[in-house]
């Protein structure tokens, strides 16, 4: 596209050919991936809207624009990928800091260590000064507080 748009000032015939092969090699693989999501039974997917979008530009006489929807569009994807891979590890990050075993409070008053998963509705549970809350809860006593940060 940089050539393309350089080379405008000197050939506007050439550029138009090199924006035309631009918008055709990157229109490639957005169409294949439409038409695999069609035949999935998901027609109207963003990549279809682009490919119309960009072949209505080709139609049109448009080069500069058809590719620049292109270039947009995979800026795009590459920066919700990005912010997807983020989300995905900060997710697991703090799924990484629930405890694995927990002080369970009988009727009695008795305390036993059990797996956090093994906690129904309802069960009392301890936690000391420092320690991290391994499911939802409800606060018994005001004399302490949740840190809610994370």
């Amino acid at each position: 596209m940089l050539i393309a748009w350089g080379l405008h000032y000197w050939s506007p015939s050439l550029s138009d050919w090199l924006f035309t092969g631009a918008t055709v090699v990157g229109l490639t693989p957005i169409l294949l991936k439409a038409g695999r999501l069609a035949r999935q039974g998901s027609p109207f997917s963003i990549e279809t809207l682009m490919s119309i979008a960009a072949l209505g530009a080709l139609y049109l006489g448009e080069t500069t624009e058809a590719a620049m929807v292109l270039v947009l569009f995979l800026i795009g994807e590459r920066l919700e990928g990005y912010a997807s891979t983020r989300a995905r590890d900060g997710i697991q990050s703090l799924m990484a800091l629930v405890p694995e075993t927990v002080t369970r409070v009988g009727k009695n008053g008795e305390r036993e260590a059990v797996a956090a998963s093994t906690l129904t509705p309802g069960d009392v549970i301890e936690i000391s000064a420092g320690e991290r809350l391994p499911a939802d809860g409800k606060l018994m006593e005001m004399a302490a507080s949740f840190d809610q940060s994370a």
